[in-house]
């Protein structure tokens, strides 16, 4: 590979490896092949202990996120192509490069030399294609679940990305955060959607909402990549946020979100749901989100905690005083 094709396929792996940093318990492996004329290399990230452990041909190297792309990149020098596919639960993300640039797509399948072939996954609906030319550099760019070609207009209005199409460093963390996200809904998606009759259109509470990203990310996913219907209600104790997400969904059209100033608890007596998220819902928020979605038979819960500050001013213990 040239030099501009693997400084390319480094800001690739640069999003698997954000993604390996911020959730290293949900990576599975990683196995693939490099390729030098007929000759195929193998290659395979396995986790070692509080690492990883990286082997490309008879090498190996214990590596953490950042030395795995940087490894790879490096190595590609040597090669004509690369074939990889990172598992992680959930998901499964296929990176491929060549002659025709690198490319970095959401699918099922495996890449050839590996267990069945690529091209099983489902570019088209749900996967990423990444435009190298378009996004060297800039990794949270580089997602798997959303199109940023499809879903621009989005990413604009929420704040995500410039008037000029680039996605704001201060924002970066949070596109991949959201990316993540998108990638670990197929199965509550399916739970909730599944068996429904035509005019029974399923609901998502998000609680704790902020400035309700996941649900407009989600929104977009939902209705215009998987081409269903559902309404999004979006629940939070602060009116500025809500206001602002308001005029969000006002200037987006999505007219199936509405949004009401409460905080979890007083919500749940009017909560109806088919799907409940939460997303660093602070303090008891959390615990208040799984219970409104127990109670209001919800046929999914997705919820990822944040601190529990009220919690952990009642611990008193006299020996962890100086902690």
């Amino acid at each position: 590979m040239d030099r501009k094709l693997a400084g390319s396929l480094r800001s690739a792996l640069g999003a698997l490896a954000a993604g390996m940093r911020e959730a290293p318990d949900f990576f599975v492996r990683a196995e693939g092949r490099f390729v030098s004329g007929a000759v195929g290399h193998p290659v395979g990230l396995v986790r070692a202990g509080g690492g990883f452990l990286l082997s490309i041909g008879a090498e190996e190297w214990a590596v953490g996120p950042d030395g795995f792309a940087d490894k790879v990149a490096e190595k590609a020098a040597l090669y004509d192509s690369l074939e990889l596919e990172v598992t992680e639960r959930g998901r499964v993300a296929i990176l491929t490069a060549d002659g025709s640039g690198v490319r970095l797509r959401s699918g099922g399948g495996s890449a050839p030399g590996m267990r069945g072939g690529v091209g099983s996954g489902r570019d088209g609906e749900h996967g990423g294609l990444w435009d190298p030319d378009g996004a060297a550099g800039r990794t949270a760019e580089n997602t798997a679940h959303i199109r940023r070609e499809g879903a621009e207009r989005l990413l604009k209005a929420i704040g995500i990305m410039t008037g000029d199409g680039k996605v704001r460093n201060s924002m970066a963390r949070k596109l991949t955060q959201a990316d993540r996200f998108v990638g670990m809904m197929g199965r509550p998606l399916e739970a909730m959607l599944s068996g429904r009759k035509e005019g029974d259109i399923p609901v998502i509470l998000d609680c704790a909402c902020g400035k309700s990203y996941l649900s407009f990310v989600l929104n977009h996913h939902v209705n215009e990549g998987m081409r269903r219907k559902c309404r999004f209600v979006c629940v939070d104790s602060s009116a500025e946020v809500i206001a602002k997400s308001e005029g969000v969904a006002r200037d987006l059209g999505y007219a199936n979100m509405e949004f009401h100033v409460a905080t979890v608890a007083e919500y749940a007596g009017k909560a109806r749901a088919d799907m409940v998220i939460s997303l660093h819902a602070c303090d008891t928020a959390t615990d208040e989100a799984l219970a409104l979605g127990v109670g209001c038979g919800a046929k999914a819960l997705v919820c990822v905690p944040c601190c529990h500050a009220e919690m952990n001013a009642q611990y008193s213990y006299g020996p962890f005083a100086e902690v």
